[in-house]
């Protein structure tokens, strides 16, 4: 499968599934957040002419119909909670630095 043909049913998978989850009701829409944030970065991803090679694209079309569903449910099978506790973590941490410096440090504006 070329690059082009792969892009294309990437962008098919995403722009189905962006249909059916906008079909849904605001509560629904609401807890799916996370697939609609991972599914989003995935198609990013995929379609990014310099991620995958031809190789990498047969391999990963062979997950079949449904990549990014397939993607998806390796992702919510595991347990990557905690890289965003961590990401909440560094935040925290990085906007509380900006408040435990000495006067001789230089002050950050946040925008």
């Amino acid at each position: 499968m070329n690059r082009q043909e792969f892009n294309k049913k990437i962008q098919n998978e995403y722009e189905n599934f962006m249909e059916k989850t906008l079909s849904l009701s605001p509560e629904e829409i609401f807890e799916k957040a996370i697939e609609i944030t991972i599914k989003t970065f995935l198609c990013d991803y995929l379609q990014d002419n310099g991620a995958l090679n031809e190789e990498n694209r047969k391999t990963i079309n062979n997950l079949g119909d449904n990549i990014l569903d397939a993607f998806y449910n390796i992702f919510a099978e595991n347990d990557f909670e905690f890289y965003y506790l961590d990401i909440c973590d560094d935040i925290v941490s990085d906007y509380l630095s900006l408040f435990n410096h000495d006067e001789n440090d230089v002050e950050v504006e946040l925008d």
